[in-house]
């Protein structure tokens, strides 16, 4: 393959990366609100792109519902951190469930619809939940920030190492373009940037080895699972609202899996 047909679009996925992540950089500083109100325009968007992709099934979801649903979820972390994250989510899924069953008679199946509206409910509201419980730590604004340094260190690693030494693929039924050599580079790079950064915070540098470690392998199984999605519903990207990166799911995608287990790791295990 030609040089410019590998490397073409990759101008543009700088152009967009630099923007969007001045613009987090700031609102992740500037204070929890800010920080609500980014995860929740993302939060929004997200929703869209997974019930548009619900949507190609020829399924029903609960749109307006799932999307109160998603930001009450938010709105529940901001309030009262994880017991109020606790108490959205029990309240989202049973008013879903309530709603799926006085729904109109237009519905395709009460049972498909309702499950997939909490599969996307919980798939963007929850998860992306956990970033705003992160925030809400001592050192959050750092902390997020280290989350989101860890997910682009194994971006890079898997992107460049993998477009240059990639031989073997990881996931070729879902992901054809992945792997194991970038796989494996994106892991040693994230390990290598937690392990430089995390006494900065306290933190020992080998439990900084595992953290970045486990955020690296969790980011690229929330990778391949989109890419998973994307290809059940027969979709290149789920959005086009960040130019060179697709939608909001094809970009934090990574941070949703990567979020809750970088919250639990830091509260639970140091």
């Amino acid at each position: 393959m030609a040089a410019s047909g590998r490397w073409s679009n990759l101008g543009q996925r700088i152009n967009t990366a630099v923007i969007l992540a001045a613009v987090s950089l700031l609102l992740i500083w500037w204070g929890n609100t800010p920080f609500l109100l980014e995860i929740g325009v993302f939060a929004l968007a997200g929703s869209c792109e997974a019930f548009d992709m619900i949507e190609r099934k020829r399924l029903r979801p609960m749109r307006r519902t799932g999307t109160a649903c998603t930001l009450l979820m938010l709105l529940g972390a901001w309030l009262g951190g994880v017991a109020g994250l606790a108490h959205a989510t029990l309240f989202s899924v049973l008013m879903l469930l309530v709603v799926a069953t006085l729904r109109s008679t237009q519905r395709v199946s009460m049972i498909l619809d309702a499950a997939c509206t909490v599969l996307c409910v919980m798939y963007v509201g929850w998860l992306f939940s956990f970033m705003i419980l992160l925030r809400s730590l001592p050192s959050g604004a750092g902390l997020v920030t280290l989350l989101i340094g860890l997910i682009t260190m194994t971006d890079t690693g898997a992107y460049f190492i993998g477009r240059a030494f990639g031989r073997h693929k990881l996931c070729p039924a879902l992901s054809p373009k992945k792997t194991w050599e970038g796989s494996l580079g994106g892991l040693v790079l994230s390990s290598w940037l937690a392990y430089k950064l995390c006494p900065l915070f306290g933190l020992p540098p080998l439990h900084g080895l595992a953290l970045g470690a486990g955020v690296s392998m969790f980011g690229q199984l929330g990778d391949i699972w989109e890419s998973a999605l994307k290809r059940e519903v027969n979709l290149k990207d789920a959005g086009e609202l960040l130019v060179g990166h697709g939608g909001v799911l094809d970009r934090f995608d990574s941070l949703a899996f990567a979020g809750p287990f970088f919250y639990l790791y830091w509260t639970y295990m140091i």
